[in-house]
């Protein structure tokens, strides 16, 4: 049996088993038969005990045990989200895939595009970049960097939660959760003060997530829930009038996303996930990772930047002219076939390797 070593983010959001179930799904599709996937936290700064990331325990581990290793995907490396021993890294001894992970910035008071402070360091980027055997980044300007590195092996994978709606079934929480959430608007919300933004645009979230509650209930008479992504929205959606929704079980979150009767989102893998079973659904974003993913997958025409736009103005253009949207999803059909592809190849690629190195 292969054994497949997977780092990726173990932290509170439920936006990082998203995109672990689908590509679970490549995985699976790779290697042709069962595997066994060996999930190890990215960090250890959530469980001091843990073994984690790509530390000398845990490449000790995948050396005796492994047969291959995936990084990703995920924030890994613009929040200190990953433990890197760049010596140990040297030890490793079996194929490692680098898979859809991000590097964005942030913008500051100036609204200008400045490095996080926790961002990772340059040289443990290079030491990672270097020693992948496969290292499919998430999107152009994390690619763009690590180019800039002057590392050559490095190219643009996406992210499979474009793909969940294509491949991932399930039946048990349609069946409770449909006919509540089909006639609701829902807003995907990350808590305003995890956001790396000015103080003032924190502030304005509010008053914006307040508006389009009043414009649903009003205008398109509908009732609005809130959905949580990690357990620290759930004490700011407490303080807004409104119903919240919050669940750890990664089925139960996609069947909220794709039984919606529209969905509003300031997190990428919930709107991600609503493009893929073509649902109506809205951007709104506040960062790099999202502005350059977005871009990645033609989408930015219908993103709302909302450091540069007025959100309330924007959210009310794109519901409507919905027809924008099935627009731009038509024109990319194809182009987005041609990543899923790529995508396939890509773990086809890794899983050969493995198999001829197991």
């Amino acid at each position: 049996m292969i054994n497949i070593f997977n780092i990726r983010p173990k932290g509170l959001n439920v936006g990082n088993d998203a995109i672990f179930v689908a590509m679970r799904h490549y995985i699976y599709k790779a290697f042709g038969n069962m595997v066994n996937i060996i999930e190890l936290p990215a960090t250890k700064r959530y469980e001091s005990g843990a073994i984690a990331g790509l530390s000398s325990k845990s490449i000790y581990e995948m050396n005796r045990s492994g047969h291959g290793v995936i990084v990703g995907g995920g924030n890994l490396y613009e929040n200190g989200e990953i433990d890197i021993d760049t010596e140990a890294l040297k030890a490793l001894d079996i194929p490692l895939m680098v898979y859809s992970v991000s590097r964005g910035r942030i913008f500051n008071k100036k609204k200008e595009l400045v490095d996080r402070t926790d961002v990772i360091s340059d040289s443990k980027l290079k030491a990672i970049s270097q020693a992948a055997d496969f290292n499919h980044v998430r999107d152009i300007a994390t690619a763009k960097y690590i180019q800039e590195l002057n590392v050559k092996n490095v190219d643009v994978g996406a992210c499979p939660t474009l793909f969940l709606g294509k491949y991932i079934n399930f039946s048990i929480e349609e069946k409770y959760i449909k006919k509540y959430i089909s006639d609701k608007v829902v807003i995907s919300i990350r808590n305003p003060s995890l956001m790396s933004i000015p103080a003032s645009y924190q502030q304005q979230v509010r008053d914006d997530i307040n508006n389009i509650i009043e414009y649903s209930k009003n205008v398109l008479n509908k009732e609005t829930v809130i959905l949580c992504h990690d357990l620290r929205d759930i004490d700011y959606a407490e303080s807004i009038s409104c119903d919240h929704l919050y669940t750890a079980d990664i089925y139960t979150y996609l069947t909220i996303i794709k039984f919606a009767h529209l969905l509003i989102s300031y997190r990428l893998h919930s709107f991600l996930p609503a493009i893929s079973y073509r649902k109506d659904a809205i951007k709104i974003s506040y960062d790099e990772r999202a502005l350059s993913l977005i871009e990645t997958l033609s989408l930015d025409k219908w993103n709302i930047n909302m450091l540069e736009e007025n959100v309330m103005d924007a959210v009310i253009d794109r519901i409507n002219n919905m027809d924008r949207l099935k627009n731009i999803i038509t024109a990319n059909e194809e182009n987005w076939n041609n990543i899923d592809t790529n995508i396939e190849n890509q773990f086809t690629e890794f899983a050969n390797l493995v198999k001829r190195n197991a």
